[in-house]
């Protein structure tokens, strides 16, 4: 990886060439290295001066994490201290492109997965239509989640195409890709409680209760899918950025735990009529499908939400 860094500060030279003052430094260790100049004191009448240098890590010994360090010595006698103003512009690059390492891969896994959630909702509407007697609606919306995630992720692909190639998004890309997520996240919830409620399954009709699970959920996914979209468009170093991710973290997992509620309902709902209404047999194959499903969901939420976070 490479680091081209350019200090402006009040000095003599009315401008900075790209090619002059320009130093190459090697890291004193492998996360660290030290850049250091002379600094002179900030005056009204004086143009600015430029100090560019260039490091290169060439080895492997010397990735990882590094700093740059900015030390004003006219300040180091107590009791005289010069004021300065500085401006600060780093570029960093890969041989490959702009995106650090561990990100080079996901525009390829990104169009990959792509292909093959189009490939898997092509499929699962080949079965809707060969089996059109036993379908019901909440199979269409499932396969509408495939094909919306399939979206999502192609132009979340080109977007990390464009930022490893031009050091950053394409604008309109980006803005399509925020709505694709949005989507994509508020029909996965709503598709998951709709399974879990049984609804067109073992009802048609939603409870009272259930109404307003979906009333709660929907509107905090929409939140939790504005707070990924505030993280995506911040530095981690942004005062906003934490404020963001504890936002996406509570309504997420609020969200998931909402879930279970219509599928708890749903259980009960099954034991209460599997020996009243003549169809106990088909009742009990139903509550033994929806206790499978609250498992799936359960583990779902751990391994998704809590494991990764921890």
């Amino acid at each position: 990886m490479e680091s081209r860094s350019c200090l402006s500060f009040p000095g003599s030279s009315p401008k900075c060439p790209p090619n002059q003052g320009s130093q190459s430094h090697r890291p004193q260790s492998p996360a660290r290295w030290m850049a250091e100049g002379p600094l002179q004191p900030a005056s009204p009448s004086q143009h600015p001066q430029c100090l560019s240098f260039h490091v290169v890590i060439g080895s492997q010994a010397e990735e990882g994490q590094y700093s740059l360090n900015f030390h004003n010595c006219n300040n180091s006698v107590p009791g005289k201290e010069h004021p300065f103003d500085i401006t600060v512009m780093i570029q960093e690059k890969n041989p490959d492109g702009f995106l650090s390492a561990a990100e080079m891969p996901l525009f390829k896994l990104y169009i990959v997965m792509s292909v093959r959630f189009l490939a898997a909702g092509i499929f699962w509407v080949s079965i809707l239509c060969r089996n059109m007697y036993s379908v019901f609606k909440i199979h269409w919306l499932m396969a509408a989640l495939a094909f919306t995630k399939s979206i999502s992720l192609h132009f979340h692909s080109i977007n990390y195409y464009f930022i490893n190639s031009q050091s950053h998004p394409i604008e309109g890309l980006a803005v399509m890709y925020y709505i694709t997520h949005l989507l994509k996240g508020a029909l996965l919830f709503i598709t998951v409680a709709l399974i879990g409620s049984g609804w067109a399954f073992i009802k048609y009709v939603l409870s009272d209760k259930e109404k307003k699970v979906f009333r709660i959920m929907i509107p905090m996914q929409v939140l939790a899918n504005v707070a990924y979209i505030g993280i995506e468009s911040h530095e981690e170093g942004a005062s906003d950025y934490v404020l963001w991710k504890e936002i996406l973290f509570l309504m997420d997992l609020i969200c998931c735990s909402a879930i279970l509620f219509p599928v708890v309902w749903s259980i009960w709902h099954l034991q209460d009529t599997s020996g009243t209404d003549g169809k106990v047999a088909v009742n009990l194959a139903k509550l033994k499908l929806f206790q499978h499903y609250c498992v799936t969901v359960i583990c779902y939420i751990y391994f998704t939400r809590i494991i990764a976070i921890l």
